[in-house]
């Protein structure tokens, strides 16, 4: 069984616990715990990682109210695609978002080197290794 500090979807949500983590409402981060649903393969968590960089910068622009009721509520693979949603965004954050996203479609998902979408059955974007496999 995989600790929590081997498991790098619960690294990037502490690294940005005001978008991927949840309080449990008296500002308290509930110890490991990631607060939005984060399904996503290895391949894809240096994007997720990129993107809460460039909206913990975006969110600054927010009012205080918005800022805190900022936080991702599912991060999962759609149809061979990163899918980011958020609980409140902007232009900016919706553009900042829609990069990641396309750009999930040329990353493996397994292994983040270039790939392409595939359809056997299960629609992904994997390198030409992982889809030998």
């Amino acid at each position: 069984m995989e600790s929590s500090s081997d498991n790098p979807h619960l690294q990037l949500a502490k690294k940005y616990p005001n978008i991927l983590m949840r309080s449990n409402w008296t500002g308290k981060l509930l110890e490991d715990q990631i607060g939005c649903e984060l399904s996503i393969g290895y391949g894809w968590l240096q994007l997720v990682d990129d993107l809460c960089g460039k909206l913990q910068q975006a969110i600054q622009s927010l009012s205080e109210e918005q800022r805190k009721g900022f936080f991702a509520t599912q991060v999962k693979q759609k149809f061979g695609g990163l899918r980011f949603y958020v609980s409140y965004g902007n232009d900016e954050i919706y553009k900042l978002i829609s990069e990641a996203e396309n750009q999930s479609y040329k990353t493996c998902e397994v292994c983040g080197e270039p790939g392409e979408s595939t359809n056997d059955g299960w629609v992904m974007t994997l390198c030409k290794e992982h889809l030998e496999k």
